[in-house]
């Protein structure tokens, strides 16, 4: 298996999170004072998406409320990461636009930048999880993924 916690990876981003989460408080905290989080799916990822008329959305997260109340544009983002991921990389920023079009404003590049790599950090750590398991289902999928996750969060902090 690929080195999934070498220090390129890992000690780069660690130190930075913190920060970046410091510096977007008062903007995380202002939405939910101006009605802008919103129940959403939870776990909103091109696998939840049926692409209907209108599109239909499964699978949300049941088993926390809280966890569903979130801001549109991490929702989004989480949305937009994992098409960019299966390579339609325009996906995300043309949702943006629509929420951006509904009233909705975009959040700052350092927020929008923190959800980005929060993501990608929590999609990598789901992915090494499921490589620890006695016995992994599809083990192949798992490496890729999170290698790609966390070079998706490298390449955002730089």
């Amino acid at each position: 298996m690929a080195d999934l916690t070498g220090p390129t990876a890992l000690e780069m981003l660690a130190p930075q999170v913190p920060h970046m989460l410091e510096r977007a408080r008062p903007e995380i905290e202002a939405p939910s004072a101006n009605g802008f989080v919103l129940e959403g799916h939870g776990d909103l990822r091109a696998e939840h998406v049926c692409l209907l008329n209108p599109p239909v959305m499964f699978d949300r997260v049941e088993f926390d409320h809280d966890f569903r109340l979130i801001d549109p544009h991490d929702e989004i983002a989480a949305l937009g990461l994992d098409c960019e991921r299966l390579g339609a990389p325009l996906i995300g920023p043309a949702l943006g636009t629509q929420l951006d079009a509904a009233g909705i404003t975009a959040p700052s590049d350092g927020l929008s930048t923190l959800y980005r790599v929060l993501r990608c950090l929590t999609q990598a750590r789901l992915s090494i999880d499921h490589l620890r398991k006695p016995r992994p289902r599809t083990p192949e999928k798992w490496a890729p993924r999170a290698l790609w996750f966390m070079a998706t969060a490298q390449k955002t902090c730089a």
